[in-house]
C-alpha cells in the first residue's frame, strides 16, 4: 500500500480526502494538532527533516491560508504566517521530496489569476498573474516555488471548494444555506464566471493522479455543462432549488459594489477549464449530481 505524507489533513479539503481513501493508502498526517507526527510546518528544519526521513512515496501539501480579507493584514510581510505556509512551506516540501526522491501534489487556486480573461476558461498553459491580493499573491509564488526547484510535483488548482460535511469553515455553498435558513438574504454576483467545486470531485481527482503518479498542473473544478460557467447568483439559486430554500431571498448585486464590501480584492471571472485531467479519463461530476450529494450530506450531519 502507497505511503502518503500529508498536511493541512484537518482542513476542508485535506480532511475529506483522507476519509474518502484511507482504505487505499497508508496515510501519515503532519502538523501541530491532531497529525500522526507533530510538528511546526512554519519551521524549515522540521519539515526537511522529516519528509526526507519518511519512507513515504508522495507528500500532499493542503496547508494553506485562506481566509482572503484576513491574509491582506499581513500584506507585503514575508515573516508573516500567510508568507510561511502558503510560499515558504511549499517551497521547503519541494526541495525535501526532490531530495529524497518523492512526489510532491500541492493545492493551489483559481486566485492565482487576475479574472480579467472574459471570454474563455483559465487553461494549465495561462500564466498567472495575480490580483494584489496577498492571498492570491502567495498562492502564485508558492506554485513558482515549487516550480523552480524542478523535481517531481504536480499542481492541483480548484475553485471555490464546498462540503456538505465540514462544518468548520463557511464555503460558498454553506454560506447560502445558512443565509436562506435564517431567512436573510443572500447577495449573489450577476457578473461574475466561476466554478465552485464539489470537495468530494477534488478528493476523487487527487486519488486519480495519485494512482496515475501524474505530474504537471491540473485544474479541478465544477461541472456545470451544458454551461461552461456559473455565476454566484446561479449557483445560490440553484442550491435553494436542491435544498427547497426561498429563493426571493436571494438579491442580486454586481461585482463591483460587493469589491466594496470587502477588504481584499478579489479576481473575477476565474472560470477553469478541466479538459486536461478529463482527457485522462477522469470524470467530474455535474452540478446536478454534485448538489444532490450536498444535499443528503447536510441532512445526515
Amino acid at each position: 500500500m502507497k505511503k502518503l505524507l500529508v498536511t493541512g489533513s484537518t482542513g476542508l479539503v485535506g480532511s475529506r480526502f483522507i476519509e474518502l481513501v484511507k482504505n487505499n493508502f497508508s496515510v501519515v498526517t503532519l502538523g501541530r494538532n491532531n497529525a500522526d507526527i507533530k510538528i511546526n510546518l512554519t519551521n524549515k528544519g522540521e519539515v526537511s527533516k522529516t519528509v526526507q526521513s519518511s519512507d513515504a512515496e508522495a507528500v500532499l501539501n493542503f496547508a494553506a491560508y485562506t481566509s482572503v480579507d484576513e491574509a491582506e493584514k499581513e500584506k507585503n510581510d514575508r515573516d508573516g504566517e500567510v508568507y510561511t505556509i502558503n510560499v515558504l512551506l511549499p517551497t521547503w516540501l519541494a526541495k525535501a521530496c526532490k531530495s529524497s526522491g518523492k512526489n510532491l501534489y500541492h493545492i493551489s487556486t483559481d486566485y492565482v489569476f487576475n479574472g480579467k480573461k472574459e471570454n474563455s476558461p483559465y487553461t494549465e498553459e495561462d500564466i498567472p498573474n495575480p490580483v494584489d491580493s496577498w492571498y492570491a499573491i502567495t498562492k502564485s509564488e508558492g506554485e513558482l516555488g515549487i516550480i523552480q526547484i524542478k523535481g517531481k510535483f504536480s499542481i492541483i488548482r480548484i475553485s471555490y471548494p464546498y462540503s456538505g460535511i465540514y462544518r468548520r469553515k463557511l464555503d460558498i455553498a454553506r454560506a447560502v444555506v445558512e443565509k436562506l435558513k435564517n431567512k436573510e438574504p443572500y447577495l449573489g454576483v450577476e457578473d461574475q464566471k466561476i466554478k465552485p467545486t464539489s470537495v468530494d470531485d477534488i478528493a476523487q481527482a487527487l486519488f486519480f493522479l495519485l494512482q496515475k503518479e501524474a505530474t504537471g498542473i491540473y485544474h479541478v473544478a465544477g461541472n456545470y455543462s451544458p454551461h461552461e460557467y456559473i455565476t454566484p447568483l446561479q449557483f445560490a439559486q440553484k442550491i435553494a432549488g436542491t435544498m427547497n430554500l426561498d429563493e426571493s431571498l436571494i438579491k442580486p448585486i454586481s461585482f463591483l459594489e460587493l469589491s466594496k464590501k470587502r477588504l481584499a480584492l478579489r479576481p473575477k471571472n476565474t472560470w477553469l477549464s478541466t479538459k486536461k485531467i478529463e482527457s485522462l479519463g477522469f470524470r467530474i461530476t455535474n452540478i446536478g449530481e454534485a448538489l444532490k450529494k450536498f444535499k443528503n450530506q447536510m441532512l445526515n450531519e
